[in-house]
């Protein structure tokens, strides 16, 4: 029996999302071979309107208002299909070399109800848009491995018991072992520490696994979502 979902206000009691209040961004990227970079304007056509139908099914499933809020897009570079509901929005993307589920930053409590309603059919919609490729292309295309992002930005931090803001770099030394000097060395220096300014690290996990978890919110005991950037 499938686990139950934390509700959001049972999930934000954790010490780290009790100050979280907006999500920057979440991406669901599963790397495929390189499809080329000039694909037949029929042929993508044909790719965007078969993703439409079967996003169609998965927003009815997911409980979302508005189907008819689903538009196909195509720019240079990028094609594919895109949910505008003002909640529920998300969009599903196809690269030269990369399939992507992207939802754009919003309140953490919104993303939340989302991710619940939409991810259990994550893997069916990355595996679909492989099929299609596949079939539309007339060559196999399918996913050689995936990761999640999931991006916050958090500024203002201040320690407990004082007023005074905490630089970002100050917060980031305990991830990495120093920054850079002036030669690009990695140094924890005082004279380099002293005139840090801002630092920011981006990290992505990738696994060769091509099944993709959709439940790391469930009550479960699989890790929670990491914020990564």
């Amino acid at each position: 029996m499938p686990k139950e979902p934390l509700s959001f206000d049972d999930y934000a009691k954790s010490s780290l999302f009790q100050h979280l209040v907006d999500i920057n961004s979440f991406h669901l990227l599963a790397e495929v071979p390189p499809l080329g970079r000039r694909i037949d304007p029929v042929r993508i056509d044909a790719i965007v309107s078969r993703m439409f139908e079967h996003l169609r099914g998965v927003v009815k499933g997911a409980g979302f208002f508005h189907d008819y809020e689903l538009e196909t897009s195509e720019e240079p570079g990028r094609f594919g299909v895109e949910y505008k509901d003002d909640r529920f929005d998300f969009s599903v993307n196809i690269t030269d070399d990369r399939i992507s589920l992207v939802r754009r930053g919003s309140r953490l409590r919104n993303f939340h109800k989302w991710y619940n309603a939409l991810m259990p059919s994550a893997s069916g919609i990355i595996e679909a848009t492989g099929h299609i490729l596949s079939e539309e292309l007339k060559r196999k295309v399918e996913v050689l491995r995936s990761a999640f992002q999931f991006r916050f930005v958090i500024y203002d931090i201040e320690p407990e018991g004082a007023a005074k803001p905490v630089s970002n770099s100050v917060i980031m030394r305990k991830l990495l072992r120093g920054f850079p000097d002036d030669t690009g060395e990695m140094s924890e220096a005082d004279h380099v520490l002293a005139t840090m300014g801002r630092a920011d690290v981006n990290i992505a996990r990738w696994t060769t696994t091509p099944a993709i978890s959709p439940q790391p919110w469930a009550r479960s005991g699989r890790p929670t979502p990491k914020p990564v950037g």
